[in-house]
């Protein structure tokens, strides 16, 4: 019973601070490496932007608070500065309050007047102020550290350049409380960076982090948290007394030559942002306990929520994907369709070849009978007869029947696929060509958006590259990011935009340059292929009209040939008649005879062409193909964070079964009470403020930051 109270009352805590990205533990602190190595440099680490990456930002207020306490090595104050920054909205002037001293606008050019009640009012020019001030005020809370050597207290000085068993012990003093005297809960997080001087580092509440010879120590703590429990809960004394809420963070190992970086402690109220009671229904406790085993609704519908806007970005990567697989698929298409055509052109080539051959052949047949006709009258009804037959069907195969096709139908089909194939061809090349100016326009509208969201300060790619550069180059010179963002007015979200923004622009650029070169690199054989089709459409034309041409001259023939044939009326003409068709049938065979020498000189151009046009289209495709697969990595990535806010989601429901579970069976029917207590407890802390003054009406957030100096020995 008293193991399931103390990991219940622990678990309040923890659905506290899980927005911190730590889970207090039985005596430690869960932390993702990887966002500690993102922090952390050769020769130094950023502690402070390291532990703010820990601590909830509040949501939108309009007045956000810092307040640095600089302390010597022993933990005793020197110096406490203050940092405000106003948010605009609207024009008028702001109007504030501060009992600060030295107030300094630090970035910007607007003044403030000041009476003697402390109110301001500002200038508003339309952006954020940034101001700082001093102040003499004890603050809320602190931060008291004493050294031990080899189990004797020792001053910071005496303790330099010492070697032996070291212990440093950080302990906190909440003194917070509200208008009414209410407990205000603080959570301290503590930061520490151990040099090579230093072995078999450990921490008691905290974690230890090795990271290029360094030791990075991390500590948390919740003062005064257990007695507001204890003092709280009537008749709950005999199990709190059990619970153990981290008091101090303990720092143990062997040193030689003691000396040590600044450490770093965080301070902050808003342990919080949802109100437990809510949560729960304690209307029928019974069944609620039920409930309550069967799992934490609304917890799991929250991690729901974060889930489904994680998809709604996935969504959008999914239609950029969507698109440039069309690009892809449809790449394909004509790649594969061009190597079709390719492979049919031998089908092709053979038909034509061989039906001109026939056409020739038959052409020479009826002239060889045409002058045997001539030669002699006395064969000459049996050879107009003949002849007459032979015309028939060399006209029938100008003309379609049920189960073949004629050559002036093919001849028609011939000319119209080429015109088919010129055309389409022709708006390949023209999308081909307009690709670029596609890619830029979704850079435009990238830049567009960022133009928005920064409310026209960033509306040109120069600008998005530099500001970026910028930012990435001040943060490897060691500038914390959230100052870097603050000197140039930026908050975290619009940071991560421009960031987001910034690769999108470089792929983009990257996948544009591909296509300007092949475009550019190609351009002479597009045109040749763009001519070669030019004039195969003109040749087909010219085959097609000659091949009606031949048709006519053949119905003409045959008309003829009846004509001679008949009886009564040809006979008498026979040997004229003879003699024209002898001429007749002398040019159909030199046409076709022509026309075969031009199939077997023009078909290989034809193939040719298509071999070009095939050519393209796989150098399109693989284009396409790079930009698809760029778009997928995009994808990819969202699919990463999806995962990411899936594992949370699953995080919650574990918390739900194995927590919320573990509360119903140690407090029973008592749950609300507890609930009720450390809820208002949370409450008060989200209602907290501001130290150094705020105007009536608005809304703010503090956080206190002390600065322990280092040790160094002489």
């Amino acid at each position: 019973m008293n193991r399931y109270l103390k990991k219940s009352v622990s678990l309040l805590l923890a659905v506290s601070v899980a927005s911190f990205g730590m889970t207090g533990c039985d005596t430690g602190l869960e932390q993702n490496e990887e966002v500690v190595k993102t922090s952390v440099k050769a020769d130094n680490v950023n502690l402070e932007a390291l532990l703010n990456s820990k601590v909830v930002n509040a949501e939108a207020v309009e007045k956000r608070e810092t307040v640095y306490v600089e302390m010597d090595e022993d933990g005793k104050v020197t110096d406490t500065t203050v940092s405000d920054v106003l948010s605009v909205s609207g024009k008028e002037n702001i109007s504030d309050y501060s009992n600060l001293s030295e107030i300094v606008n630090v970035d910007g050019t607007e003044q403030f007047a000041k009476n003697n009640q402390g109110e301001l009012i500002w200038e508003n020019k339309g952006k954020n102020i940034k101001y700082q001030g001093k102040t003499t005020m004890e603050t809320p809370v602190k931060v008291h550290v004493k050294y031990f050597l080899n189990g004797e207290e020792l001053s910071a000085k005496e303790l330099a350049g010492k070697s032996g068993k070291v212990k440093i012990v950080y302990s906190y003093e909440n003194n917070a409380k509200n208008e009414k005297g209410k407990f205000i809960p603080f959570l301290f997080l503590t930061g520490l960076v151990l040099d090579d001087n230093f072995t078999n580092v450990e921490v008691e509440n905290g974690k230890v982090i090795g990271q290029d010879g360094k030791q990075i120590v991390i500590g948390y703590s919740v003062p005064g948290f257990q007695d507001y429990l204890t003092d709280s809960l009537d008749g709950m004394e005999s199990y709190l007394d059990k619970i153990e809420l981290p008091e101090t963070v303990t720092i143990t190992a062997d040193t030689k030559a003691f000396s040590s970086s600044m450490a770093i402690s965080i301070a902050t109220s808003e342990l919080g942002d949802f109100n437990l009671s809510d949560t729960f229904d304690f209307s029928d406790m019974k069944g609620q306990m039920n409930e309550l085993q069967n799992g934490g609704t609304q917890l799991e519908t929250g991690a729901d929520t974060l889930y489904n806007g994680a998809g709604s970005l996935q969504d959008g990567t999914k239609t950029l994907a969507g698109g440039t697989a069309q690009l892809k698929d449809g790449s394909e298409k004509l790649y594969d369709g061009t190597s079709e055509l390719l492979s049919k052109y031998k089908l092709f080539h053979t038909g034509i070849l061989s039906g001109s051959k026939d056409l020739k052949d038959g052409a020479d047949e009826l002239y060889n009978g045409s002058a045997t006709l001539a030669s002699g009258a006395k064969k000459a009804a049996s050879g107009a007869g003949e002849l007459a037959s032979g015309l028939k069907e060399a006209k029938a195969a100008f003309e379609d029947t049920k189960t073949t096709q004629g050559l002036v139908s093919g001849s028609k089909a011939l000319k119209d696929g080429i015109t088919e194939v010129k055309n389409g061809v022709g708006e390949f090349v023209q999308t081909f060509s307009k690709t670029p100016d596609t890619i830029q326009a979704q850079i435009d509208g990238i830049i567009s958006q960022i133009s928005q969201a920064t409310g026209g300060a960033i509306g040109k790619e120069d600008a998005l590259n530099q500001t970026v550069q910028g930012i990435e180059a001040e943060v490897k010179k060691g500038t914390p990011l959230d100052a870097v963002l603050e000197s140039m007015g930026l908050d975290t979200n619009v940071y991560y935009s421009l960031l987001q923004a910034y690769y999108s622009v470089q792929t983009l650029k990257s996948v544009k340059g591909t296509f300007e070169q092949q475009i550019t690199g190609n351009a002479e054989k597009i045109q040749a292929l763009t001519n070669g089709l030019t004039q195969l459409e003109n040749g087909g034309n010219a085959l097609s009209t000659g091949i009606n041409q031949l048709y006519d001259g053949v119905k003409q023939l045959s008309s003829g040939a009846d004509a001679l044939s008949d009886k009564k009326e040809g006979l008498p003409a026979l040997e004229e008649g003879a003699d024209t068709l002898k001429k007749g049938l002398k040019t159909l065979y030199d046409g076709t005879k022509s026309m075969n020498s031009e199939l077997n000189v023009n078909s290989p151009k034809i193939k040719s062409g298509i071999q070009a046009l095939n050519s393209g289209a796989a150098k399109v495709q693989n284009g396409s193909k790079e930009l698809a697969d760029g778009a997928d990595v995009l994808d990819n990535g969202v699919y990463t964070l999806v995962d990411g806010v899936k594992e949370l989601k699953n995080g919650i429901v574990q918390l739900n079964d194995e927590g919320i579970s573990k509360l119903t069976e140690a407090f029973g029917e008592k749950v609300p009470e507890v609930v009720d207590v450390v809820d208002s407890a949370l409450n008060r802390g989200k209602e907290y403020h501001s130290f150094s003054g705020i105007h009536d009406g608005m809304t703010g957030s503090v956080k206190f930051i002390f600065k322990t100096a280092e040790i160094t020995a002489e």
